[in-house]
């Protein structure tokens, strides 16, 4: 691919889909040459599955059916998942840097036990570095994601709390347990600088929704 692409001009181009095998590394300095040359891709939407292997389909407007960006790595290990996705958009960081709206999710609700063990806070963290410019984060249901998600953003000791996510407005979940102590510590940071992040969990009723917005209020107001 990175031989073929400086040799392609594609100045009409609207759509562009790759799969990846697993590899150990993934070096795509051309790629990301060959789509900011291309014109007619727009990226503002971006949803990240994790499954049967790691996705990213990334659309040129919020609520577009019709992605313009889609790319596949096959991995079944949640770990060397975590670690492609890191690898891959950190070095796609140039055309993730300009979405708005991030999706991320996984689509089993059983999480395999390496889950919990190998996919390193590190990896996470340079996931979500890749999209600085988000507004809306969505995190899909699965208990398990939802935590390791929340303890990457937790603020270190002396890091500040814009480092991740600078421009996030809002932060939404899905659970189907009470976990309503999750990404709290994030949120309250952020209202500490004065950059609130609204944080809504989608429970099974639109209630616990509501519930979730009142207490982020109440810890907002003391």
């Amino acid at each position: 691919m990175e031989a073929l692409l400086p040799r392609m001009t594609t100045p009409i181009l609207e759509k562009l889909q790759i799969l990846f095998f697993v590899q150990l590394t993934y070096p795509v300095p051309h790629l990301l040459q060959f789509i900011t040359a291309t014109e007619n891709l727009a990226f503002n939407s971006a949803r990240v599955t994790f499954d049967e292997g790691v996705s990213v389909r990334v659309y040129p407007h919020e609520g577009a059916k019709m992605y313009a960006l889609y790319i596949e790595v096959c991995s079944r290990a949640i770990s060397c998942q975590v670690q492609d996705a890191a690898q891959i958009f950190n070095q796609l960081r140039a055309i993730f840097s300009v979405v708005d709206y991030l999706t991320l999710e996984y689509e089993s609700h059983y999480i395999l036990p390496e889950f919990h063990h190998e996919a390193g806070r590190r990896q996470w963290r340079e996931i979500l570095g890749s999209f600085n410019n988000v507004k809306v984060l969505r995190v899909g249901i699965s208990n398990s994601f939802v935590w390791y998600l929340s303890c990457s953003l937790q603020v270190e000791e002396g890091e500040s709390p814009l480092k991740l996510l600078p421009e996030l407005k809002e932060l939404s979940y899905s659970t189907f347990d009470d976990d309503g102590d999750a990404f709290m510590g994030f949120v309250e940071a952020r209202w500490n600088v004065g950059r609130p992040v609204t944080l809504i969990r989608r429970g099974t009723s639109p209630a616990e929704s509501l519930v979730s917005l009142a207490s982020v209020a109440l810890s907002a107001d003391g």
